[in-house]
């Protein structure tokens, strides 16, 4: 278990690397767009769609972290009133439907990948195909669903072997 935690690891670090790289691009980028566009009468010329689809891939390159160190938004009212494993076999649970809305979305960009191929549909401004941007989203929840399944799998684990970990959180602590 240890060594797959250190390939999720260092695949969602290098992930939000990637995401943090490109979130001070944008930064920038929206910096001197509204300078040049201030102080010039000259905004930079597809800054706009730059930043959406900036945006959109930071998020799901990011995301995958989120769901490893397990910081995703949940309301634990239900998990405090059952017994460790009891409410580590919920978190499971929501673990699994989340790695498979996320898995959904690759199939649906999987088979939205034909059509943007053939109609050769770009951005409006920027001219990006679409596919490309398809391609990094697939590549992106990929890891986030895979990263809640692992999840999913290292919670059950960890309620039913036994291990320090399960025990200093039973008590109220951190391992």
């Amino acid at each position: 278990m240890k060594r797959i935690t250190k390939i999720f690891d260092s695949l969602t670090t290098v992930f939000v690397r990637i995401s943090s790289v490109i979130l001070i691009a944008l930064v920038i980028l929206m910096i001197v767009n509204v300078l040049g566009r201030k102080l010039f009468n000259s905004p930079i010329s597809g800054t706009i769609e730059l930043v959406q689809y900036g945006i959109l891939i930071c998020i799901g390159l990011a995301i995958s972290r989120t769901g490893f160190e397990d910081r995703q938004l949940a309301v634990t009212m239900i998990q405090e009133l059952l017994p460790a494993k009891g409410s580590a076999i919920l978190k499971c649970i929501c673990n699994c439907v989340a790695g498979v809305l996320f898995g959904s979305l690759i199939f649906n960009y999987i088979r939205v990948i034909p059509k943007a191929l053939e109609s050769g549909r770009v951005s409006d401004v920027m001219h990006f195909p679409y596919y490309l941007i398809y391609y990094l989203l697939i590549v992106a929840m990929f890891l986030v669903a895979i990263t809640f399944f692992y999840q999913a799998v290292l919670v059950v684990y960890k309620a039913f072997s036994g291990t320090e970990e399960v025990k200093a959180e039973e008590k109220g602590g951190k391992a």
